[in-house]
């Protein structure tokens, strides 16, 4: 595992990674920096790389609001982040949709039949997972991969209990 700023990958040659999984990461990326972002994701990920992306559907912490505003944390910390720490890089600097992230990931080159959503990890009532594959894999086989993902990830939870 390696860390860089999103915005710089320069430690990754060009179409080197398989993988590049942000679970809530994508939300703290201010809206300026979004496009040099994707433009850094798209060189170092391999023809037929996985974006995992999961984030906070700002429809769901929304309607989680109207129906119960006392319960924070499926609510408004999913739309604004949480400041019980007053960090600053807990707050969100944008809120996303299944829609809105679609239409990020196919204007920076991602295929809409490449792209999938599956259950979030960890708080499903509140967050969405999207599973998006760099052009050059066939759909059927990007299709199984994102199934396997979201295999792996209901098994790993059972695990967990």
């Amino acid at each position: 595992d390696k860390r860089a700023y999103l915005h710089d990958l320069n430690i990754f040659k060009d179409s080197s990674l398989d993988v590049i999984e942000m679970y809530h990461v994508f939300e703290h990326i201010k809206p300026w920096r979004i496009k040099e972002v994707m433009q850094e994701i798209i060189r170092v990920l391999k023809p037929g790389g996985e974006l995992v992306i999961e984030c906070p559907d700002i429809f769901k912490c929304a309607m989680n609001y109207l129906i119960d505003s006392s319960n924070h944390k499926i609510s408004t910390m999913g739309i604004y982040g949480d400041s019980k720490y007053e960090l600053e890089s807990n707050m969100h600097y944008a809120g996303y949709s299944q829609e809105t992230l679609f239409k990020i990931l196919n204007n920076y080159g991602f295929d809409k039949s490449h792209i999938f959503t599956i259950p979030a990890r960890r708080w499903k009532i509140r967050d969405l997972q999207i599973v998006a594959f760099k052009k050059g894999i066939d759909r059927k086989l990007a299709r199984k991969h994102a199934m396997e993902r979201l295999i792996a990830d209901t098994v790993n939870l059972y695990q967990l209990k």
